[in-house]
């Protein structure tokens, strides 16, 4: 009986162990199932090397998560990237976890930056055109590649290797050699945009041995300043070269200083003829580009106008000229303005401005001129003694009303930005100044000679520069 008892015991005692490692293992399942994995890659997914240069591994993260997170490391990485060939490759990440599989791609581009090199060879102008060679740094040789057209008297060689780096040569029948860059000097690139060489003009007798060696190179994926030269060997080994400037910038930077200067660069890059001025109101941070250029002011003399009519004139008590000082700047209207300016007069005005620490107040030196002239400086000193008016003067809610309007407003946001601004227009002069009432309010001004590109497109240049101005004040409020 005891020994029955006792069997009785172990088969319970197994069935219970049984049980307790099936419930366990079931519990442990349910955890795995719950459990989330996270499995990304540091670092950019695309990366892009120049050839022969190390590709730096910037890793992944593979985080399981339940109750809690811990990392997983069995991850094997295929890493087959050979830096001195040209093309694109992949860096593959296979991770196995609890019988799932999961891979990531890493796509790394690896380009060759270096144009190929046109060498004219010895001859007379008419046989040249088979007197030239053309050898790349990836390619070797590429003489059976040179295209060749002929214009009067010019004769233009290009080729391209496999990356699509392209030198162009053009060679005259002239007396002496000289070197010619076509297309600017200077260049401005936004990263990741491409690099177009657009060559040298070359003229030579055609009786010297021409080499055209380009040094240098441009990376478009790096900000900086890239110097390509242009250097023409003969047999007297005279050294005839030229220089173009390239100028890479990035609008992805968390520096203010660095976004301004990608501002100015970028404004050279699109051809816009303008000057600007920013200042934070916070922080009393002011940027300024291409500030010292003067320009007719136009309508931007009524704000001054509109300030000191409110400071030390009884608006209140003079129906007509609180009205004139509402149409003046809600509808920028001449007639308006020149009862102000009539009734200020002309002296007191320009003394007034003057206090205010601006110098361009109507100073043009003709009697019937109501407007003057104007550059960047004096248009912030106004702007930012509106702002305070408004912000410490019990009529200044009234002055700011007239100010927030949409004629002519070609620096609003899509966002809906708040804007109290000023615009100028005459001729080919269109110009703007505003107070943007952002959580930290800022100042633009614009003053341009770009008129037609502005007045007729609500897609315009104002447009286009207000919302890069936006972005920056956002970086400017964001540092410590």
């Amino acid at each position: 009986m005891k020994r029955r008892v006792k069997k009785k015991i172990k088969v319970v005692g197994r069935i219970f162990i049984i049980g307790l490692i099936i419930i366990i293992g079931i519990l442990i399942g349910i955890n795995y199932k719950q459990e989330e994995v996270k499995f990304s890659l540091k670092g950019s997914n695309i990366v892009r090397l120049n050839l022969g240069e190390k590709y730096q591994e910037a890793g992944y993260e593979a985080i399981a998560c339940g109750k809690k997170c811990h990392n997983i490391t069995n991850v094997t990485i295929d890493n087959d990237i050979d830096v001195n060939k040209v093309g694109i490759k992949e860096v593959i990440y296979k991770l196995k976890y609890h019988g799932k599989s999961y891979e990531l791609k890493r796509t790394v581009e690896v380009r060759d930056p270096v144009a190929p090199t046109i060498t004219l060879k010895k001859g007379n102008f008419n046989s040249c055109l088979d007197n030239y060679e053309a050898y790349d740094n990836y390619d070797l040789d590429l003489t059976d590649k040179v295209n060749i057209k002929d214009e009067e008297k010019v004769r233009e060689y290009t080729v391209m290797d496999s990356s699509g780096n392209m030198s162009l040569v053009k060679r005259t029948n002239a007396s002496e050699n000289t070197i010619q860059i076509n297309g600017k000097n200077t260049l401005y690139l936004e990263v990741g945009e491409k690099y177009q060489e657009q060559g040298v003009m070359v003229s030579d007798n055609c009786l010297n041995n021409l080499t055209l060696n380009i040094e240098g190179y441009v990376d478009t994926s790096k900000t900086g300043t890239y110097k390509i030269t242009y250097r023409l060997a003969n047999e007297k080994n005279d050294n005839i070269f030229a220089e173009r400037t390239v100028k890479v910038y990035d609008f992805k930077t968390s520096d203010p200083d660095e976004y301004w200067e990608s501002l100015g660069y970028y404004i050279n890059a699109k051809g816009y003829n303008m000057s600007l001025g920013y200042k934070n109101l916070d922080k009393q941070i002011t940027y300024k580009y291409n500030e010292n250029k003067v320009y007719y002011g136009a309508s931007l003399i009524k704000t001054l106008g509109a300030l000191y009519s409110y400071e030390f004139l009884d608006v209140d008590n003079n129906s007509d000229l609180k009205y004139w000082v509402s149409i003046a700047i809600s509808e920028s209207s001449n007639a308006a303005h020149k009862n102000i300016v009539n009734l200020i007069g002309v002296n007191k005005l320009r003394e007034y401005g003057k206090s205010l620490g601006a110098t361009k107040v109507l100073d043009r030196g003709i009697a019937t001129d109501y407007f003057g002239n104007t550059w960047v400086n004096d248009q912030l000193i106004y702007m930012e003694y509106l702002y305070n008016f408004v912000q410490s003067n019990p009529k200044g809610e009234e002055l700011k009303s007239y100010f927030i309007n949409d004629h002519y407003n070609k620096v609003k946001l899509a966002n809906g930005l708040v804007v109290m601004h000023k615009y100028g227009y005459y001729d080919k002069y269109f110009h703007e100044s505003a107070i943007m009432l952002d959580s930290s309010p800022y100042i633009i001004t614009i003053l341009s000679e770009e008129a037609k590109r502005v007045v007729t497109d609500d897609n315009n240049i104002f447009a286009d520069i207000s919302a890069k101005l936006y972005d920056l004040n956002n970086l400017v409020k964001s540092e410590s």
